[in-house]
């Protein structure tokens, strides 16, 4: 955290133009916004990234299915984070604010051969709810997300019950974003017992990228420039392993 205050500290001026943005983010998605707590690791990069041309941020918590829409139904939104690229919309688009990078986990010493999706089929697996739907057709193929092309496999809404049921020999390979399994991994290790070595199974599509959708074209230039300018200072980097180290 000291080097996090610090290059912030180094990257930032006062700028006489300094606006406070309205900006909605979803709700409950550990680590990266925590709970309605204002708080995580998109709103410390989106505060960031703002904070390089003196800018603020207020944050507004909405359930993540009202993000889509959300500036068209709240004018006093300034942007909505989190967000695909729209044809045809009349929003400014930024890209590569925030992403996922999903692997296959598992034990080290189970020593399971996991080198492409289909040896997946072999072990017990939890997934994220969704998952059988963002990782790729082949992945889709194989597990339907009614459970019928493989009984070995489970979705949950909940990413504490996944994360538990793998440190409880419930299942033998997890299936998760890194970040969000390296924060679980810390957050429960007084509940149970995290510290086994695990292999990262890299078998599915690199990391998905999210972006931010703006009402103002100098707000989103602002931004994009900030957000620009932090990455290139190594800022963005250490915000993600400060929720993972």
């Amino acid at each position: 955290m000291l080097r996090v205050l610090l290059l912030s500290f180094l990257l930032f001026s006062t700028f006489s133009q300094s606006e406070r943005l309205t900006v909605a983010f979803g709700i409950d998605k550990p680590p990266y916004v925590m709970g309605q707590t204002r708080t995580g690791l998109e709103i410390d990069i989106f505060r960031e990234a703002l904070a390089v041309k003196g800018h603020d941020l207020l944050v507004v918590h909405l359930s993540n299915n009202k993000l889509q829409r959300a500036l068209e139904a709240i004018p006093q939104l300034d942007a909505v984070t989190t967000q695909k690229p729209v044809s045809g919309s009349p929003w400014h688009f930024v890209d590569e604010f925030t992403y996922y990078h999903n692997f296959a986990l598992s034990r080290q010493a189970a020593n399971l051969q996991i080198e492409q999706v289909s040896d997946l089929v072999n072990y017990q697996v939890i997934a994220f709810e969704g998952a059988s739907q963002y990782l790729g057709a082949e992945f889709r193929q194989l597990f339907a997300r009614d459970g019928s092309h493989n009984r070995d496999y489970r979705e949950t809404a909940s990413q504490r019950r996944q994360m538990a049921m793998f440190w409880t020999d419930k299942a033998e390979v997890v299936i998760a974003d890194k970040t969000v399994f390296d924060w679980y991994r810390q957050s429960m290790d007084m509940q149970l017992d995290t510290h086994e070595p695990v292999s990262y199974h890299d078998v599915f599509p690199g990391k998905t990228w999210y972006g931010v959708h703006f009402r103002d074209a100098r707000l989103a230039r602002d931004f994009e420039e900030g957000l620009a300018k932090i990455k290139a200072s190594g800022l963005y980097d250490l915000l993600y392993q400060n929720y993972t180290e």
